[in-house]
């Protein structure tokens, strides 16, 4: 297989795609291998061309598969192969929600910054209260000292507490805080359902609330809801639980791979116009994998790139009405 090659009517003419084809061979018993950029179609050697694409950028686009002539059984592959991926050609979107960094709280202005929500539950400790976490503590607010008839109750990640342990705290000096990996709008029901409960229930402003995990979140949303297949690039360990509730929100099929080229044909039928490509951890938007899709898929049919984001801002003074 190769990964450039001269082509009799196109010239110069490069193979994205080369590594999935080889894939392809390699999974069906062949040793094939991509070769290095040359002149392909010895003489002692049978050849096929398949042009996919003229790209604007890259040029001609295709593949080429060379078998020894006295193989027949690798011939037959090496031509099977080509048909397989030439009929994965097709134009097709595909959709990388923009993700701002975690565990940052709040999405600020450009000078102001979030107070630390641990501060604020010892401030609320140092007042008399007890302190409800709603979202995965960070290091800060697991290191919390509460005084002996205080109480520091950690709602976790999913924003659920237990009832037994509530009504050991005194529900006229409780307080809340939300951990920067909290979703905001998911905080904000338990919250609604904890104030009928607890009628006297303080905490953060909502200006101090971390909007950077809701951003993620519907950055998210926006990507998998507008695609047509989710692919999730594998990390170790589980998926990230922001990843997890994106996807109960929508029916698309899912396809979790961890190396670029185990994408196979069968996946690129015509139906896929567009696709969502993130990566299980959502830990690093400039994951190198992603970037070597992306080039795959260029061997596939032209594609376009696009990056969804979401961007929640703080309201200034120079927003809000005047109060007098």
């Amino acid at each position: 297989m190769a990964r450039t090659f001269d082509h009799p009517l196109y010239g110069r003419t490069v193979s994205p795609a080369a590594e999935l084809v080889v894939g392809w061979l390699r999974r069906a018993g062949f040793a094939a291998a991509v070769s290095e950029p040359g002149q392909l179609g010895e003489t002692e050697q049978s050849r096929w061309l398949g042009v996919a694409y003229i790209d604007p950028r890259l040029g001609p686009v295709g593949l080429a598969v060379t078998a020894s002539a006295g193989a027949p059984e690798w011939q037959r592959a090496a031509r099977a192969a080509l048909v397989a991926w030439q009929r994965t050609l097709g134009t097709r979107r595909v959709l990388l929600p923009d993700l701002p960094c975690a565990n940052v709280p709040g999405q600020r202005g450009a000078s102001d910054a979030a107070p630390d929500p641990a501060v604020a539950a010892q401030r609320y400790l140092d007042e008399g209260d007890s302190v409800l976490v709603l979202g995965e503590p960070t290091a800060a607010l697991r290191g919390l000292h509460p005084a002996a008839h205080q109480r520091v109750v950690y709602a976790g990640r999913q924003c659920t507490f237990a009832e037994s342990v509530l009504h050991e705290v005194n529900g006229d000096r409780l307080s809340f805080v939300m951990s920067p990996d909290v979703v905001a709008e998911d905080a904000s029901v338990l919250l609604h359902a904890a104030r009928r409960r607890f009628p006297h229930l303080r905490g953060q402003h909502p200006d101090h609330w971390p909007y950077r995990s809701s951003d993620r979140f519907q950055a998210l949303r926006l990507a998998v809801d507008g695609a047509d297949e989710v692919w999730v690039l594998t990390s170790p360990g589980p998926r990230h639980p922001l990843l997890d509730a994106a996807l109960s929100h929508s029916p698309v099929t899912c396809r979790e791979f961890g190396d670029p080229t185990d994408i196979e044909e069968h996946w690129l039928t015509p139906r896929l116009r567009s696709l969502a490509l993130v990566t299980s951890s959502l830990s690093d938007p400039e994951d190198g994998r992603r970037r070597e899709v992306l080039r795959l898929l260029s061997g596939t049919g032209p594609i376009g790139v696009v990056t969804r984001d979401v961007s929640t801002r703080i309201a200034t003074e120079a927003h809000l009405p005047v109060l007098n």
